[in-house]
């Protein structure tokens, strides 16, 4: 019995949803689920993934702004700037 494909590589770049719908498709296969995989629309699963990582995409970015507000915090104190710096970091926190 041949197992399924657990693994999912990171792929950078624009090709990383096909790649992981790829790999999605092939599980499907090896596990014989050969009726849930005629259900599924190629596109649909292209427009799903492409969505789920604009999002991730999305999250990061927030994330990093947020540890560069936090270490802009620690390298310049607020009293240097108490007007702009202290809005800047306010609205990121």
């Amino acid at each position: 019995m041949v197992q399924p494909v657990i693994s999912i590589r990171i792929y950078i770049g624009g090709r990383v949803a096909v790649h992981i719908l790829v790999l999605i498709k092939l599980n499907l296969l090896l596990m014989g689920q050969r009726e849930i995989l005629s259900r599924i629309s190629i596109m649909m699963d292209i427009w799903i993934l492409y969505f789920l990582v604009s999002i991730m995409t999305l999250l990061i970015i927030l994330i990093l702004l947020f540890i560069g507000a936090r270490v802009l915090d620690r390298i310049r104190p607020l009293q240097d700037f108490p007007d702009k710096g202290h809005i800047i970091v306010q609205s990121l926190i």
